[in-house]
Formats: C-alpha cells, structure tokens, sequence
C-alpha cells in the first residue's frame, strides 16, 4: 500500500496541509501574544496616567480651597475697613450734631 503512488501523493497533500495548520497557528500565537503585551503595556500605562490626573486633581482642589480661603479673609477685612469708615462718619456726624 505504500508503494501505491495514490497513497503517496495523498500523504504529501496532508503534509502539507499540516505544514501550512502549524505556520498558520504559528503565526496566529505570535500574534495572540504580541497582542497580550501590546495590552499591558496601555494598561500601565493608563494606570500611570489615571495616577497622575488624580494626582493633578488634588493638586486643583487644594489650590481652589486656598483661594477661597483668601477670598473669605480679604471680605472680612474689607467688611472690617467698610465699617470702621462708617464708624468714622457716625462720629463725624456726632461732633457735627453737638458743634465741636
């Protein structure tokens, strides 16, 4: 049966076919893991950047705190210097009431 020239040729062909199925999942394994780091590595990288966005975040929220801290302190003192500009009238008006 081997020595049939049928049987050779159809040995050949499976060969083959074999030959080209293990390049194909050669191919298709290199690419399965290409794909695998190439997915690592945007996720560490949007770990990285999520990171640093939060980082920044903080950073905005800390500066925002501190400027309405200071815009509260500089209403209170300009409520401060407002009133004691009307204390002075008051008196201004008191010594005029009274002719001194």
């Amino acid at each position: 049966m081997e020595d049939d020239p049928i049987y050779q040729l159809v040995k050949e062909q499976l060969a083959r076919i074999q030959d080209s199925v293990n390049a194909r999942l050669s191919l298709l394994e290199q690419r399965i893991d290409h794909q695998a780091t190439l997915n690592s590595d945007r996720s560490s990288s949007l770990l990285e950047t999520t990171r640093s966005l939060r980082d920044d975040l903080r950073d905005h929220e800390s500066r925002l705190r501190s400027l309405a801290d200071s815009a509260a302190t500089a209403r209170t003192w300009q409520s401060i210097l407002s009133g004691g500009g009307a204390l002075t009238g008051i008196a201004a008006l008191i010594r005029s009431f009274f002719g001194q």
